[in-house]
């Protein structure tokens, strides 16, 4: 049997659990006169049952018998009066009061608790009820500071306390016959009771109060909370169930938003829940921005906040009960409860514009809406987005809203994923780099793996979707996360190994940063950096398995003879070079015997992709220009940094670019004996050595001859465009990458151009120029025309390599000339370098002329010319003359 169930209707063996008839009363209604009669056992000592000692816990047969017998002696006023002096002098006894208070067991066949207690049966009698519950409220000032003292020494028991038990008696009465006097009697002792006693009777208030009497009740609470703020909960309970009139509550809340910044951090979700449920049309704006201007995010260094406990002498709070997490979820019933509130809030946040005026409020008030659903959802997003777009926000306020209370928003997390996929799938810049800080931070932030594990395959997805705007995030997010958070990444590295098996699909600069993103993860570092081991050897933070696929995967693109793989394969071993260039940095100083092995596995690398590519010259050029890009290119966010490339490997690479210009197309120009110019005309000096070549109808000549007798060198274009070589014609098209790298590794080394100026001004080794009169061109065959034409489309190549070069370098050498910085004979090579460009772009516009006027006479030539923009489809793709 339950324990409170009604077991009064039980019949014993005897007949006495039979209902019997009252006999009434002919004796003052004394307090041990009316306990005996209503058949209650264990309150006094000169009970029915003499001869036993006295019950724990008052005991009956028949509660239902006992309340019918109470009521029949107690029914009329002097009987009561006389009862309830008897009883005030008989409650004087603290053990008898609380045996009084303690629940009646009912004793037939089984013992079992009744749930109701004397006083209990007492306070149900309605013309004893108010001065019984006067009597009881009187004894909790006395009982409760005793209750105090006692839960200092670590003794107290609410549940079974006297001023607990008091209270319990009070609360959920059939019927309040008096609601103003036991409001009264409440109020009244409120002040002189102990902390806990006092939150204890605030909650009672709404069971008992009137409408009449909330202004009143309203005042005493409002004087509570303005001595200690700790009454704040049960204030706030209070309030929400008293159902205040709309002036009041006006009031109310008034008060309570002048409070908000001192209250505890504990009570911030309650009170913030209290303020947007209560908000109405007429109000929401005015609680809105005084919650938005006195709630300040709980930071750890917030003063309000308590000192963890590391030592667990005191309870601690889980991450899902924290005061942030609390107040996120009380946010979000609130909002959703109150159409008003939201209304205001996407008013009140929409209205600001400047994009450093923006809290974590805000921020949290819009997940909130789009947590909420429907229309909502969709008005937040719109709100986010017009503020990133037209830049009244930016991507580091969501990170700074976000960076450290992930946690927090547990609730929202799939409104912030949500939020990600929808910005990595726009066409505007904000909005995709918002994407990619929203993904950093959600993996970073949060503490499961879980989640980690459904942002990477969100991220996957994206890589899937074929759309570049999608796969572009993708890669910058994770290009950030290898980069900044390597570490935490690595430990996901069998997820990211499945990227491999779709490089075919990505775009050059994403391949970058696939590869970026890999190297970074497969880096090596000090082994007391990694861990604290004392070791001098390198460790990889990746591991050695996602490693060797990768070293795998790339020297497989290398070997292929299609150019797309080697695609792959250049991107990818650059990628690597490039990330153990910087670890050779960090290591110099560290250690120098990992840092010289790290060398001779850079140099072995670097040299084998030059190998691997130097038989497909469209792939050489590919090399070039990567490279020179890496040397060149600027931070950005999911890109490398910019390339620092070591002094050693710097060298190499400038040797390596010299030694393939001298071979392939760089000849020796013999000086005269004269150091007087040859010739007047700068097109054709009047030096002209023996160029052999292998197409009888062309003779080669020295073209645009800049320097004149002083230049060292010509540059050899009509020899291989007319080889018979196929491989010696390709050449020609990685000669502007060759030059460009060049120029990059020198401004690295020596900040300027000098050691290649006289590239500047050289002659150039093009088809005699009398081929184009007296009608010879039209009697060329179409194999000459080709070897015609082909150099001349090199040469236009090559002069705009030249001015694009030279150019910017030119540019500083002004800029320090006009500050006056420069010397006499700087500036006199400054104005030659100025003319050199003149001339040169001068000379481009005529090869231009000529080479589209030569195209247009024969187009069976032009189609068989290679599409120099695509170096790696060198082989397939044709250039068309329009």
């Amino acid at each position: 049997m339950l324990p409170l169930s009604d077991t009064s209707n039980i019949l014993q063996q005897d007949g006495v659990g039979k209902r019997q008839r009252l006999e009434a009363l002919q004796e003052p209604a004394t307090f041990q006169l009316i306990v005996e009669r209503a058949g209650i056992d264990g309150l006094i000592s000169n009970s029915r049952t003499s001869g036993h000692s006295q019950l724990q816990t008052p005991a009956v047969d028949d509660p239902r018998q006992a309340k019918r017998q109470l009521a029949a002696d107690l029914g009329n006023t002097a009987a009561c009066d006389a009862f309830l002096s008897s009883l005030s002098d008989a409650l004087a006894d603290d053990e008898l009061l609380h045996r009084c208070l303690l629940p009646i067991t009912v004793t037939v066949q089984v013992r079992a608790d009744s749930g109701d207690s004397f006083m209990r049966m007492l306070l149900n009698l309605l013309p004893l009820q108010q001065q019984v519950a006067t009597l009881l409220l009187h004894k909790l000032p006395e009982f409760s500071q005793t209750e105090h003292e006692d839960s200092g020494a670590g003794s107290s028991n609410t549940a079974t306390s006297v001023p607990g038990l008091i209270l319990g008696q009070l609360r959920w009465l059939e019927q309040v016959a008096d609601e103003a006097g036991l409001t009264s009697t409440v109020l009244e002792v409120l002040p002189v009771c102990s902390l806990s006693t006092q939150q204890q009777l605030i909650g009672l208030l709404p069971e008992v109060v009137l409408p009449q009497d909330h202004e009143v009740v309203m005042e005493t609470l409002q004087g509570l909370l303005d001595q200690d703020l700790s009454f704040m909960a049960q204030v706030l309970d209070c309030f929400s169930n008293m159902q205040l009139d709309p002036q009041l509550q006006d009031l109310v809340l008034s008060s309570l938003l002048g409070q908000l910044p001192a209250v505890e951090v504990d009570d911030l979700p309650g009170l913030v829940k209290y303020l947007l449920i209560s908000a109405d049309k007429a109000n929401a704006d005015k609680v809105l921005t005084a919650v938005r201007s006195g709630l300040h995010f709980v930071s750890p260094s917030d003063p309000r906040l308590a000192v963890p406990d590391h030592k667990q002498k005191g309870a601690m709070h889980p991450k899902s009960k924290s005061p942030e997490a609390l107040l996120v979820k009380e946010l979000v019933s609130a909002l959703q409860a109150n159409e008003a509130a939201t209304a205001a809030c996407l008013q009140l946040v929409g209205g600001i514009t400047e994009p450093n005026s923006h809290r974590c409020f805000d921020l949290l008030v819009l997940l909130a809406l789009h947590a909420k659903g429907g229309p909502d959802r969709k008005a937040a997003e719109a709100c986010l987005k017009k503020k990133l777009v037209d830049g009244h926000a930016t991507s580091a306020w969501l990170s700074r809203s976000l960076h450290g209370y992930q946690a927090s928003y547990r609730d929202l997390w799939p409104s912030l994923l949500s939020l990600a996929e929808f910005w990595s799938r726009a066409r505007e810049t904000p909005l995709t780099t918002a994407s990619v800080h929203l993904y950093v931070d959600l993996f970073v932030g949060v503490d499961s793996s879980q989640e980690r594990q459904q942002v990477l395959q969100t991220l996957h997805g994206h890589l899937g979707s074929g759309v570049a705007g999608e796969q572009d995030v993708a890669l910058q997010a994770l290009s950030v996360l290898a980069r900044q958070h390597r570490s935490l990444l690595s430990q996901y590295s069998s997820y990211l190994a499945n990227i491999l098996d779709h490089l075919e699909t990505f775009t050059n600069s994403q391949l970058q940063q696939v590869f970026s993103m890999f190297a970074a993860l497969t880096a090596a570092q000090p082994a007391g950096a990694a861990g604290g081991s004392s070791s001098s050897s390198a460790v990889a933070v990746g591991g050695t398995r996602l490693q060797d696929e990768l070293v795998i995967t790339l020297n497989k693109a290398l070997a292929q003879n299609s150019a797309g793989y080697k695609r792959i394969g250049v991107v990818g071993n650059l990628a690597l070079l490039q990330q153990s260039a910087a670890d050779y940095e960090l290591m110099l100083s560290a250690d120098e015997s990992a840092a010289g092995q790290l060398l001779e596995e850079w140099l072995s690398r670097a040299n084998a992709v030059f190998i691997q590519c130097q038989s497909h010259p469209g792939v050489l050029a590919f090399v070039l220009d990567q490279w020179s890009e890496l040397l060149e290119q600027r931070a950005g966010i999911g890109s490398g940094l910019q390339m620092h490339m070591p002094k050693p490997m710097l060298e190499w690479l400038s040797d390596k670019t010299n030694d393939l210009m001298n071979t392939a197309f760089l000849a020796d120009l013999p000086r005269p004996e004269s150091s007087i110019r040859a010739s007047e005309d700068e097109a054709m000096p009047g030096l002209q050595p023996e160029i052999s070549i292998h197409d009888p109808n062309l003779v080669a000549k020295l073209w645009f001859n800049l320097d004149g007798s002083y230049s060292p060198v010509y540059v050899r274009l009509l020899p291989p465009a007319v080889s018979k070589d196929p491989s010696k014609r390709a050449q020609l098209v990685w000669l502007p990458a060759c030059l460009r790298l060049m120029a990059a590794c020198l401004q690295r080394t020596a900040a300027d151009l000098r050691g290649i100026d006289a590239l500047l001004g050289c002659p150039l080794a093009l088809p005699d120029p009398t081929i184009f009169t007296d009608g010879r061109w039209d009697g060329l065959p179409l194999s000459s025309k080709v070897g015609v034409l082909l150099p001349l489309m090199h040469a236009i190549c090559w002069l705009r390599e030249v001015v694009t070069v030279f150019a910017p370098d030119l540019n500083a050498a002004l800029q320090k000339a006009a500050q006056g910085v420069s010397t006499q004979t700087t500036i006199d090579a400054v104005a030659d370098t100025q003319n050199k460009l003149l001339m040169r772009l001068s000379q481009l516009r005529v090869l231009e002329a000529l080479f589209k006027h030569l195209a247009a006479t024969c187009p069976a030539a032009a189609q068989q010319l290679p599409d120099v923009s695509v170096p790696l489809l060198l082989d397939g793709a044709r250039r068309t003359i329009t």
